[in-house]
């Protein structure tokens, strides 16, 4: 119980308060230590504020350089002084208690948890030994002059023999007693005698070079082994060549120099004990024998830890769909998001062109392989070495084993590989995909790697690591794994992989800190160890007395209880991944899951833009227009404060997010991403899927799928195997609107569009540490850093948070967007291309009666001249369309069906379209009574008004002149005789200039089709509502000019414009001509024959004969 108060007084009280705090409190609290009249609570209490004094002393005063003297790493405040505080300690240091001791001790314990090794701290205490003279008391001497704390083979039957005569030959010059420990290897050269051998090699001479040049007597040693192993013929030849190139330290991935880290030399200590046990055993003994014996027999062997094969694990790694495409010379490659190849490259087999320079055409001698993309290929085992690069994400695996069990085992392999002959080694990792040129290197990178990822996945020091290691390998020696089996088939190597995991790494792991104390215990009852040193690790014997007066399981280190400690407690034991599903997903989303929260924020400053902008402003205006300045320009006293939240929200949440985006479906996108400011213009925040718009489209994208594929991983969850996420199969049962379940009889998600999801739908997660109170310390000696966590109540906590009422989030109907496209000023149909046929399927409508027409000052000839418009109505007739597109997108999204609601009443019910009452020329067009059903003919209208103006300006891409056979084509199949007039098989010229005005001015403002397009492919759509409806479909689709581009839309419109003028005036003139006639002999009237006019046959393109054209 007193060990459990000291662990809670000091996280709860003491672990937030800075050092300056402290300080004030050191000597009270040290004199309530040694007083014996001290209550015991006050006592703990006081240990416990000792405790986190030191971790905050050592935080502030120790330097990059653990070899420099310590020094404050603030500026002195005016209350506090950094010398009188060291004066406090060494003054009370001196002090003889035993309490006073133990906290001495944890000084050094507590540099112990930063990765001092035991050396590193001798060298420590006399650095500082002017400053904190009491650390030389402390007796640290190291006579072994090797930075290494521990000795992993000194627990053998015969390295305490091998040492002795070793030392006597190294100190003395006297060689006997060593020359009789070789002799003896000569005679029977046991396992132990042989891992004594190459352990003394590296502990007493190749480790030292980590602090030193060898001396003479070393180098006369190294020299006296090298002949000696010559001769040994009972040696393996692998055995002598290592242990003959560690000596000369030509053994590239056992390579030690004087400045070494500690990492690095922790890893070689690893690295040689797996290498000496190998190379200790006979080739049969097991498959990991044979790596170094005869790594070439291995070729056509499946390889442990090895991918499956290359094209299945990259493509199954992926998180989307991909196309496959194989290259002429049998290189295979993918192409993600649609897998339509949009830019070229280069083979990497062959170094042809790749991909392909056109949207969907592959470069020759590309295939296809697959006709849609696909998301999983079957797994196509492959026999020999399949090279991989570094992959450090953490939770990478093959096959059944854990991230940690995989790492364990890959680390391994890998050693043995590249402690084999270079050329051979080579050759084998080369086999499948050559991605190693050095072997050494390319395992050894392989090696740290896996290091790497192990410190934090186990969350421990490089010296745990290497002691979990070296415990382990002891295992293999003790208990030998399964005999060489020759592994020919992917079954058996699974079940090799599996029975490794299971019999050998699951019980290193399962409690690392008692693998970790148990064998430095077992290590130092062989060795003398050094008395301070057994104190600092607490390893040391303890009587009655010693626990009563020093209080050991008090003064004990605390691990940190943190995410890191958690994630190593969860993945030690591989049942929690089957019982606790859901953290499994967790922990792989982990990092990305913490992006999710900025969703919302980007997604409101976007709906503020398009509800205070949308519509009105142009493509210039947004590229111009600055963020300051529309918030300058919506702002007043009330909503300033507002927006700039807003804004600050949205910047925080682009530049958080936009760093990790590195395409948007088929575009990459460039390294240099813009950072938000408030100088950037308003286009960065308006949703379109291209230019600028393709940022913010991305992060949405980006943030959607994250939440989108982290819940469709939960709800593979089979029901009933997750008691955390009971809650689903309710929701399951209550849902109108899910996603299909990812497996039969799964769980269910509600899915709902972006901008309909309030905020309870979107994961809001930040990790807090707080969750992790449902834990506890191991209160034992030495057993500080072992905390047990309640899996059941965080795992209900995490669901409650991250699945609880969430959703998936749908695209836009008919669009690859999460939000509607910001609506562009006259840019309607580029975002809504048939809105006006969903307007009529929504509503009937109707023409405007001609006594409205009147009211709005249009006539008969309004359509194709509508310059003769009354200019009271239409003298602002851009800024009336505009609010016209407003009013037709609220109509579609409102779905409202009663044709003769007044288009007035409709608008005055809603407050989004108040703004639209204020624009003065569209408020007077209300002011006539028009009903929904005249809504189009009244678009329509004004349409026909601006589009007078607007097409004289489209781009002279759409002004290509046209050809004789393209003017014949219009001559052949539009009526100029009699323009308005539908006739049977011929189109009215009129019908076909508004047709072509109307297609312009919708479609080709903004240069994004494609010019060499057929024209008809557009106006023989009938959903675009180009024509009067008075026109028959059946008429435009068999007569409309089939030559024509949408390059020469402008050219053709002119030149029907031109005819019909033409024609006009010719029949003007024949009627003036007839009236003056008759005027002067009005006897013509009664006399003159009548004239039977008849038209010409204007047959269709398809029903014309032959003998027409004669």
């Amino acid at each position: 119980m007193a060990t459990l108060c000291c662990d809670v007084i000091e996280q709860t009280f003491f672990m937030n308060e800075e050092l300056e705090r402290l300080a004030t409190l050191f000597v009270p609290a040290l004199k309530a230590l040694c007083r014996k009249e001290t209550p015991e609570l006050q006592k703990i209490t006081s240990i416990a504020f000792l405790k986190e004094f030191v971790r905050q002393f050592w935080d502030n005063f120790l330097q990059e350089d653990k070899n420099s003297p310590i020094a404050y790493n603030k500026m002195e405040e005016e209350n506090f002084d950094s010398s009188e505080l060291i004066n406090q300690i060494n003054n009370n240091m001196k002090f003889d208690h035993p309490l006073i001791f133990s906290l001495k001790i944890y000084f050094l314990r507590d540099l112990r948890q930063r990765d001092f090794s035991i050396n590193d701290i001798g060298q420590f205490c006399k650095v500082q030994k002017n400053l904190l003279p009491w650390l030389e008391t402390l007796n640290l001497e190291n006579n072994k002059e090797s930075r290494l704390s521990f000795n992993p083979y000194c627990n053998l039957p015969e390295y305490n023999e091998a040492e002795n005569s070793l030392m006597a030959f190294y100190s003395m010059g006297n060689k006997g007693p060593f020359q009789k420990f070789m002799r003896n290897i000569k005679q029977k050269a046991t396992l132990t005698a042989k891992l004594s051998l190459m352990g003394l090699i590296f502990v007493r001479l190749h480790a030292s070079r980590a602090s030193r040049e060898w001396q003479h007597s070393e180098v006369q040693i190294a020299d006296f082994l090298t002949k000696e192993l010559a001769g040994m013929n009972n040696l393996n030849l692998p055995f002598k060549t290592i242990a003959t190139k560690i000596l000369s330290n030509q053994q590239p991935i056992l390579q030690i120099k004087p400045k070494i880290c500690n990492t690095d030399l922790f890893i070689k200590t690893v690295i040689t004990h797996i290498i000496a046990l190998h190379a200790s055993v006979e080739p049969s003994s097991s498959q990991l024998a044979m790596y170094l014996h005869k790594l070439e027999g291995c070729q056509n062997l499946f390889i442990l830890t090895c991918i499956s094969d290359m094209e299945s694990v990259l493509l199954n790694a992926v998180n989307e769909q991909v196309t496959r495409y194989v290259c002429k010379c049998g290189f295979k490659y993918f192409v993600g998001n649609c897998g339509n190849v949009v830019e070229v490259s280069k083979c990497l087999k062959c170094r042809n062109t790749i991909g392909g320079p056109s949207y969907g055409q592959p470069a020759a001698g590309n295939t296809r392989l697959d006709a849609s993309p696909v998301t999983r290929v079957t797994v196509n085992d492959q026999t020999g070495y399949i090279g991989e690069p570094v992959d450090k994400n953490p939770y990478h695996t093959v096959r059944s084993l854990t991230p940690i069990s995989y790492r364990i085992l890959h680390l391994i392999i890998h050693a043995l590989i590249g402690a084999s002959s270079p050329q051979p080694a080579l050759a084998f990792l080369q086999k499948n995909n050559v991605v190693a040129t050095d072997a050494e290197k390319y395992c050894m990178d392989h090696i740290r790697n896996d290091w790497s990822v192990l410190k934090d996945l186990l969350n421990c020091s490089d010296e745990n690591l290497a002691l979990i290691f070296h415990s382990l390998i002891s295992l293999m020696m003790e208990k030998p794994p399964l005999p060489n089996q020759q592994i020919k088939t992917s079954a058996e190597r699974e079940n090799w992989e599996t029975e490794f995991s299971r019999n050998y790494i699951l019980p290193q792991i399962k409690n690392i800190t008692e693998t970790v104390v148990n064998y430095r215990m077992k290590l130092s009852e062989v060795l003398k160890i050094n008395l301070i040193e057994s104190e600092i690790n607490q390893t040391s014997v303890m009587d009655k007395q010693y626990r009563s007066e020093n209080l050991p399981s008090l003064w004990r280190t605390i691990g940190m209880n943190n995410f890191d400690s958690f994630r190593a407690y969860y993945m030690s034991d591989l049942t929690r991944a089957k019982n606790y599903p859901l953290l499994a997903i967790f922990f792989k989303y982990f990092e990305q899951l913490r992006l999710i929260k900025y969703l919302l924020p980007i997604v409101k400053f976007v709906q503020i833009l398009n509800s205070k902008l949308g519509y009105q402003l142009t493509r210039q205006m947004a590229g111009e227009m600055t963020f300051r300045q529309f918030i300058e320009k919506e702002s007043n006293e009330e909503s300033s404060n507002s927006l700039k939240t807003a804004f600050n929200d949205f910047k925080l949440g682009w530049d958080t997010v936009i760093p990790f985006i590195k395409r948007y479906q088929c575009h990459e996108l460039p390294n240099d991403k813009p950072i938000m400011s408030y100088n950037l213009p308003v286009v960065f925040g308006l949703i379109e899927p291209k230019d600028a718009g393709i940022f913010l489209c991305a992060i949405l994208e980006y943030l959607v799928n994250l939440q989108n594929n982290f819940l469709k991983e939960v709800i593979t969850i089979p029901p009933g195997t997750c008691r955390t996420l009971i809650f689903l199969d309710e929701q399951s049962v209550l849902l109108t609107s899910k996603a299909e379940p990812v497996i039969p009889n799964g769980y269910c998600l509600q899915s709902m569009y972006l901008d309909h999801a309030r905020f309870g739908n979107i994961i809001n997660f930040d990790w807090n540490e707080e969750i992790l109170v449902y834990s506890q310390r191991n209160l034992a000696i030495a057993r500080g850093n072992d905390i047990v966590y309640d899996l059941t109540k965080i795992e209900a906590e995490l669901a409650n948070i991250l699945v609880f009422e969430k959703v998936h989030i749908d695209t836009q109907p008919e669009s690859q967007l999460y939000l509607e496209p910001y609506p562009y000023h006259m840019e309607l149909f580029q975002g809504c291309m048939r809105i006006l046929s969903d307007i009529k399927n929504l509503i009937t409508q109707e023409p405007i009666s001609n006594e409205k027409l009147s009211l709005l000052g249009a006539g008969n000839s309004f359509m194709l001249h509508p310059q003769y418009a009354s200019e009271s109505i239409f003298d602002n007739a851009s800024e009336i369309l505009s609010s016209l597109e407003i009013l037709l997108c609220f109509i579609k999204r409102t779905a409202v069906g009663d044709g003769e609601k007044s288009i007035k009443d409709y608008i005055l019910q809603w407050i989004k379209l108040s703004s639209l009452y204020e624009n003065a020329g569209f408020s007077k067009i209300l002011d006539i009574d028009l009903r929904l059903k005249h809504l189009v003919s009244l678009y329509e209208l004004v349409e026909e008004q601006v589009a007078n103006v607007k097409i004289k300006y489209i781009h002279d891409k759409y002004k290509i002149p046209l050809s004789a056979d393209m003017e014949a084509t219009i001559l052949q199949s539009v009526d100029f005789e009699n323009q308005t007039t539908t006739m049977e098989g011929i189109i009215p010229a009129e019908a076909f200039a508004l047709a072509l005005k109307r297609f312009m001015l919708r479609f080709l403002t903004l240069e994004n089709q494609k010019e060499m397009e057929p024209l008809y492919v557009y106006l023989q759509d009938s959903s675009l509502n180009l024509w009067p409806s008075t026109i028959p479909e059946k008429c435009i689709n068999e007569l409309f000019p089939e030559n024509l581009l949408v390059a020469n839309t402008y050219e053709a419109y002119e030149f029907t414009m031109n005819r019909i003028e033409r024609t006009t005036k010719k029949q003007a003139n024949v009627v003036r001509n007839l009236t003056i006639n008759s005027t002067m002999n009005p006897m013509n009237q009664r006399t003159g024959p009548t004239i039977n006019r008849a038209m010409p046959s204007r047959k269709s393109r398809k029903e014309q004969s032959k003998f027409d054209a004669m």
